[in-house]
């Protein structure tokens, strides 16, 4: 006994000494800080650089000395400094502050986010930072979210800050541009998908000249000579298989999408067998395209029919919001356009023409086999101006779109889209170019490569035959502006030099700036818009800067409907607002979602609220906007929301057709703001979705007896239907008295992004109808002009986590949110947020979604006591944190395709 006593006591002693010598991991945040009083520059990437080792310390220094003359009880033992970036006009950067534990509470993200603020305010109050030969910071503002954790939050568990690259598995990277560079930064990869974009496979090597030089064929395989009555007229960008980009200013006259022809393939003006010819079926300019400034200088063009993708014919990658072009960046500029600049190129006072190649080499065929020449006829695959490379294309242009808010005098939004009258086939010498996404940056300095058949020299109308091309380096906004005369717009970027010497030229106006983001991978960064003369020294060349323009451009492809695929019936085509289609749709007559016949009756039922027959009006008629709701007569009316609202705004009632949706069981339902357990019967729209019948993975709503709507992210990992069930009809997660449904097929939106998740929607189509009842009913879908005012009050439900990273309800719970504006919204999410997104909670957290509620509705009521679908519950940055709302899909900006699915 006494030895165990000894025994006993020296166990004791020794834990307690392991104890003394491992106390509690010490604590970390990291924070996002905007630096005003200095310029990024591209070298803050290399922390070999000078200006890296210049201001790396000092900004270590800064914050551990704001922290550390703070009065808190925690001691701060070490800074890091996590990386750089462009803030426009100023340095963004992150990182990470560490703190000893100590034996009192706790150290909260809150407090200590206080102190480093007020730290950091004291510190620069008087005289700023004075860094040698860089300038001085003048104030340092935190911009982010203070406290992380080991695993960043995923879709709708959370998001990666708008400064991080989010990986497909919820990892964050902070590394500037890492999609597409060849390297695998996110562990599963993510980061390097959908890069079959802006590669040259006609080209083994480049040789991109910076005094500009005749291309070789293939060597700008996204090149596209857009031509009128057979005269080319300007240049265009392969995005993909069926879609073009150029400058909205080249249909300003001529809008008819038959009058104009695409070529690609060749690098030649003349006959060209190789060169491939396009019909365009749409021209879609930019919305905010102004024809005074060349704002917005951008459009999308629609092929008739795909183009097959070849050595010579290749898309360019388009750029995130985000990617960089750092200031000099070398760009190649490629177009037929004039060799030399005139005064008669002007589309603006005092400017000159926008269409413009100086100083630039022939193209090898394929190697902007993104290009089209505008006849409205496209001719693609070639790069003779003739078209006539046996490898080239040809296609009608069907339908030109420009952006409606283009400027002809300013060429603000100067951007147009061209549908073809048939879909490329890509070949060697045919290839889309990659779109950059919204994030994407092109850091100043960077070469990128013009192309083109434009003049080649200023006053010499002559056209080159042979595709021109040339490298071009990004130019500094702020530059730039100052040598226009301040007249540059968010939606304009620069590239050329000047010194002069190399631009693009009469001609080239809608082709591409190209940057060559990673070895062969060219991402589209411009179209050629304007500038004064060409080659001009001080007057480089102006472009429309796609990652501004990128939304309209995927928005308007997804809202348009294919051609080729049959007609769209009155009805929906006045409930969609001209706008209700995707680019690709099924093309088999089994892949149509309404090719079996649907059955289903509805169950007569007594809880039911009936409401009483529509009541006649006259409504004023007024123009037809994107924000007016219009009959199937093509007639718009101005009254808001007049969908299901009980009166006949319409002549013929279209207004109040298709309105059995959107009521709930007539009882009397609390709804508490902080989240409570819902009613049987109180949303019968709601559903959840189980994973192989083992456990619940997102929600869905029920929008018709054989549809369902959800989040395409749900799917991500597991897109079998056979793998997937429904549960209506019950509060329970365990599926007690409700009905189960087998999942027949599952669409994703064609447009999902799984790194933004940009159009996170996906249908899915049921095995057999439902039948309706008091507690399975379908929720209303709004019209695309519906309108969810800022501040309204609406409700999520879903069986998803009570708090951030808690276990899922076992009973469906709901909670009043409030819709928060656009404006408001980009505040919380600087960069994430699309036009297909929308906010809502509150700015002081405490209500979300959460994981597990993904997929689930914002439902809001309508005076007419119907329930309207506002948003599908999409993704947000941790649960119910201060200022970090969740977000939705916005179902009004994707109705277009739902409509086109469900003929509505």
């Amino acid at each position: 006994m006494a030895a165990a006593a000894v025994v006993g006591s020296v166990t004791a002693l020794y834990l307690g000494i392991l104890l003394a010598c491992h106390p509690a991991a010490e604590t970390s945040f990291e924070h996002t800080v905007e630096l005003r009083g200095i310029a990024f520059n591209s070298s803050l990437q290399t922390e070999t650089s000078d200006y890296y080792r210049v201001l790396t310390p000092a900004l270590e220094r800064l914050f551990l000395s704001s922290v550390q003359d703070s009065q808190l009880d925690w001691s701060c033992t070490g800074c890091t400094i996590l990386g750089y970036r462009n803030g426009n006009s100023s340095v963004i950067v992150r990182f990470r502050l560490r703190f000893a534990p100590q034996d009192s509470q706790p150290l909260s993200a809150a407090v200590e986010e206080e102190a480093l603020r007020h730290g950091l305010a004291a510190a620069l109050r008087d005289r700023g930072l004075a860094l040698p030969a860089y300038g001085t910071i003048s104030s340092a503002s935190l911009t982010g979210p203070s406290e992380v954790s080991p695993y960043r939050p995923g879709p709708k568990s959370g998001s990666c800050p708008g400064d991080t690259f989010s990986c497909r598995n919820s990892q964050c990277v902070w590394k500037e541009n890492p999609e597409c560079d060849g390297r695998k930064d996110c562990a599963d990869a993510s980061d390097e998908r959908g890069c079959d974009c802006g590669s040259r496979p006609a080209m083994q090597t480049a040789s991109r000249i910076v005094g500009g030089s005749e291309a070789s064929r293939g060597e700008f395989p996204w090149q596209v000579s857009l031509r009128e009555n057979n005269e080319h007229f300007c240049g265009a960008a392969i995005l993909s298989e069926k879609w073009l980009v150029s400058a909205a200013h080249c249909f300003t006259e001529f809008q008819d999408p038959a009058m104009w022809a695409a070529y690609t393939g060749t690098n030649s003006l003349r006959s060209d067998s190789g060169a491939v010819k396009m019909s365009i079926s749409r021209i879609i300019p930019h919305p905010s395209y102004n024809t005074d400034t060349a704002d917005y200088d951008v459009a999308v063009l629609e092929l008739k029919r795909p183009v097959t993708f070849t050595k010579y014919i290749q898309p360019v990658c388009l750029p995130s919001a985000g990617h960089h072009f750092p200031t000099r960046k070398k760009c190649l500029i490629s177009g037929w356009g004039y060799l030399r600049g005139d005064f008669s190129c002007g589309g603006r006072p005092g400017f000159s023409k926008p269409s413009k190649i100086v100083g630039g080499t022939d193209a090898s065929r394929g190697e902007i086999p993104w290009t089209h020449s505008e006849e409205i006829e496209a001719y693609m695959g070639t790069t003779s101006l003739n078209g006539t490379d046996e490898s080239g294309m040809k296609v009608n242009v069907t339908r030109v779109i420009q952006h409606p808010l283009y400027n002809p005098i300013m060429l603000d939004y100067d951007v147009a889209v061209l549908e073809l009258a048939t879909p490329l086939v890509f070949t060697k010498h045919i290839q889309p170019i990659c779109l950059p996404t919204a994030a994407q940056e092109f850091p100043v300095g960077k070469k990128c490569v013009i192309s083109g058949w434009g003049h080649l020299e200023e006053g010499n109308a002559t056209k080159p035959e042979i595709l021109q091309k040339a490298s071009v380096g990004i130019i500094d906004q702020e530059t730039c502006d100052f040598l226009y005369n301040f007249s540059l717009t968010d939606q304009m970027i620069c590239a050329g030099f000047l010194e002069g010497k190399v631009d693009s030229c009469q001609g080239d106006s809608g082709g591409p700036l190209a940057c060559e983001v990673t070895p062969g991978v060219f991402y589209l960064a411009g179209i050629v818009s304007w500038g004064v003369g060409c080659a001009q020294p001080m007057n480089p060349g102006v472009y429309s800067r796609i990652t501004k323009l990128r939304d309209w451009i995927l928005d308007t492809i997804s809202q348009l409907p294919s051609p080729g695929t049959g007609t769209i019936s009155s009805s929906t085509f006045a409930r969609t607002s001209a706008a209700g289609s995707v680019t690709h749709r099924p093309s088999t007559p089994a892949a149509s979602p309404t090719d079996r016949p649907t059955t289903a009756t509805e169950e007569p039922s007594t809880a039911l609220q009936t409401t009483e027959p529509a009541k006649p009006t006259q409504t004023p008629v007024v123009p037809c906007t994107s924000f007016t709701f219009k009959c199937s007569s093509n007639v718009c009316i101005g009254k808001e929301n007049p969908e299901c609202d009980g009166i006949v705004d319409c002549s013929n009632g279209f207004d109040e057709r298709n309105c059995d949706c959107g009521l709930t069981s007539a009882l009397a339902f609390s709804k508490i703001v902080g989240g409570s357990a819902a009613a049987r019967g109180e949303w019968p729209w709601q559903v959840s979705l189980w994973l192989r019948r083992k456990e619940h993975k997102c929600g869905a709503v029920l929008i018709a007896d054989r549809w369902l709507l959800s989040a395409a992210h749900c799917f991500d990992i597991y897109s079998d239907p056979k793998m997937w069930v429904a549960f209506l009809g019950t509060p329970f997660l365990n599926g007690i008295d409700g009905k189960t449904e087998k999942i027949f097929r599952i669409y994703k939106h064609p447009f999902y992004n799984v790194y933004s998740l940009d159009y996170d929607v996906a249908l899915l189509e049921l095995n057999a109808p439902v039948k309706f009842s008091s507690t399975v009913r379908p929720i209303c879908l709004p019209d695309s002009s519906h309108v969810f005012h800022e501040g309204d009050r609406c409700f999520i439900t879903g069986w998803g986590s009570t708090k951030e990273g808690g276990l899922m309800s076992k009973h469906l719970q709901k909670a009043a949110v409030n819709v928060i504006g656009d404006q408001a919204c980009k505040k919380f999410y600087p960069v994430q947020i699309s036009s297909r997104m929308l906010c809502a909670g509150f700015p002081h957290g405490t209500v979300d979604s959460c994981s597990g509620d993904a997929g689930g509705p914002l439902a809001c009521q309508e005076p007419s006591g119907r329930w309207f679908l506002a948003g599908i519950t999409s993704w947000g940055y941790g649960c119910a944190r201060p200022y970090f709302p969740g977000v939705y899909t916005k179902v009004t900006a994707v109705q277009g395709w739902i409509a086109q699915h469900l003929k509505l």
